[in-house]
């Protein structure tokens, strides 16, 4: 079961789930054929594989340009989501993305200092916890790498979905881990709750939060109000 490009195994009890996806990616790929986001995304794809052996982080599989990452803790889930928050915005991207699309409008403060560049990555993590009920693991027949079936997976897939691209949102388990053990984060961090979030199929809702790294502070208003506008949305669906 280990994982052939880093030489270590995947997380076999309570893994810390990492799901990530691109903002705006399909209609990305729309333009010139696919080609600008193909360099784009190969940008994306090596400042994510490429900080994995780092933090422990284990591949699962990827949909698309969506990767499902498992780590053996909380800390190093938050530490390696900081750190490619941080490639991501110092990459340097084909400058044809820059404000093709909203999801890749270029941003800087008044100071001059980046807050968005390139691709934006949303980012989600949940832990895995057996009061959530087991969770199956089972080996891919093409890949090879372990995968994770359960209800700790379903979550962590819908919190890999609900933030903005460039947010990390977090479940509260994790929430109140990284607030009781903040100083053993190689890295300092704003926490704050954003709210519940419906899962419908499950018959259940989560409490989302969102953690914001020191240097991306700024990115805070676009989230707050990315999240304000899916509650608008979602109550005017309620309400028809």
């Amino acid at each position: 079961m280990a994982n052939a490009a880093a030489g270590y195994s995947p997380p076999m009890e309570n893994p810390i789930f990492v799901f990530t996806d691109v903002e705006s990616s399909t209609q990305l790929w729309g333009f010139e054929d696919g080609a600008l986001m193909r360099r784009a995304n190969e940008i994306h794809e090596d400042i994510i594989r490429g900080s994995l052996a780092q933090f422990r982080g284990y591949e699962i599989t990827t949909a698309g340009d969506a990767f499902q990452l498992a780590f053996f803790t909380i800390k190093e889930a938050v530490e390696y989501c900081f750190q490619v928050q941080i490639k991501l915005l110092s990459a340097h991207w084909p400058k044809k993305l820059h404000n093709l699309v909203p999801a890749t409008t270029r941003k800087k403060t008044k100071t001059k200092r980046l807050v968005f560049s390139g691709l934006r990555i949303r980012m989600g993590i949940h832990d895995a916890q057996e009061s959530e009920g087991s969770l199956v693991k089972d080996i891919h027949p093409v890949t090879g790498k372990v995968t994770y079936t359960g209800l700790s997976e379903v979550i962590a897939n819908e919190i890999g979905d609900v933030g903005a691209g460039g947010q990390i949102c977090v479940t509260r388990r994790v929430a109140e881990w990284l607030s009781v053990n903040s100083s053993s984060v190689g890295h300092t961090f704003h926490v704050d709750r954003m709210g519940e979030h419906p899962i419908p199929q499950l018959n259940m809702t989560v409490e989302v939060f969102q953690i914001i790294p020191h240097g991306l502070e700024a990115r805070k208003k676009t989230f707050d109000k990315r999240w304000a506008d899916r509650l608008e949305a979602i109550k005017v669906v309620d309400d028809l």
